[in-house]
């Protein structure tokens, strides 16, 4: 019986330290020159997946980047991006064209 409940404390610990989250750390401008580059991922829609490119071209503030779709109506895509200095919030802007 001790056998039994120990084995059980095992697996309730293991399983509770397996899900325990890890901290996250902020992006300190210390970070900005590791971002730098190409990152590639894909992106999920509706019974569809297309890969996309995120570009961050430089490591100084505020950043600058370039995303770009592949796989789109029109083809590929793309759209630049360009961080604000006082907030440091990267924003893009793009016109949605709607097919009929």
């Amino acid at each position: 019986m001790m056998k039994r409940f120990r084995d059980l404390a095992i697996i309730l610990l293991l399983l509770i330290l397996g899900c325990a989250t890890t901290p996250i750390k902020p992006v300190d401008f210390s970070d900005l020159e590791d971002l730098k580059g190409i990152w590639e991922g894909t992106r999920y829609g509706a019974g569809y997946s297309a890969p996309t490119d995120l570009q961050i071209v430089n490591s100084t503030l505020p950043l600058s980047a370039i995303v770009t779709f592949y796989g789109t109506r029109a083809g590929t895509t793309t759209y630049p991006l360009k961080g604000e200095p006082e907030t440091c919030v990267i924003t893009m802007h793009w016109v949605i064209t709607y097919f009929y």
